[in-house]
Parts: structure tokens; C-alpha cells; sequence
């Protein structure tokens, strides 16, 4: 029977062991205006790939949907309020097709969040 190799996977996390977390996480397409810290590492990989990867796009639905739903405070992503300086703090293939992709997103939290508060006060 032939050796198998486990399969290679990449890391968000940089070799080394130690994340300074005052610095800025940097991609290829971050612009230097970009500060999004260690904390929030993986979901700022994810978010990049919104325009190219369709499960990342579901994922941006998936918490713009829930976010008046569940707890994400201690969680380390990428609040909506930040998602307008995310788009303009990175370079897209498409612009504009990501900058209607994350307005589209805030308009679910913010329907979302007036529809929580609807139904707490109704």
C-alpha cells in the first residue's frame, strides 16, 4: 500500500508562532490605508475573497443576515460598520460589483435590525 500523504493546507496564521496584534494584517490587495489587525486575520482573508469566491459570499450573508440574531461581540471579524472602509481600503478585479456586494450586505443588517426591533416592540 503507497504512503499517503496528509494534504498540505495553508495557514492564515504566519510560521513563527508569534502575531503581533498592533500590526496590520497585509494581503496583495490591501492598500496601505488597510488596518485590520491579527485579531480579525481570518475573516479579513475571507472578505477579500468575496468577489472571487462564492462561499465567502455566502458567509457575508450568512452574518449580515444573523447579525442582529446572534452574539458576534467577542468575536474576531470584521464589523459591518467597517465593511465601506474595507472595500475602499482594497483593491478589486470588479470595484463596483464589490462595493454593490457589501452595500447589499449592510442593507440586510440594517433591515434586519429594523425588523429585531420591530418585533421586540411590537
Amino acid at each position: 500500500m503507497p504512503d499517503v500523504n496528509p494534504a498540505q493546507t495553508l495557514s492564515l496564521v504566519p510560521h513563527g508562532g508569534h502575531l503581533d496584534h498592533d500590526v496590520p494584517v497585509r494581503h496583495a490587495v490591501c492598500r496601505d490605508t488597510c488596518a485590520v489587525d491579527a485579531a480579525t486575520e481570518w475573516h479579513h482573508a475571507r472578505l477579500t475573497r468575496v468577489e472571487d469566491d462564492q462561499d465567502a459570499l455566502l458567509e457575508l450573508l450568512e452574518l449580515a443576515i444573523t447579525w442582529h440574531e446572534l452574539e458576534y461581540a467577542e468575536s474576531a471579524i470584521v464589523a459591518p460598520d467597517q465593511w465601506p472602509t474595507f472595500v475602499e481600503n482594497h483593491r478589486w478585479t470588479h470595484p463596483d460589483r464589490v462595493e454593490r456586494i457589501f452595500r447589499i450586505a449592510l442593507d440586510v443588517v440594517t433591515s434586519a435590525g429594523r425588523a429585531a426591533g420591530a418585533t421586540a416592540h411590537g
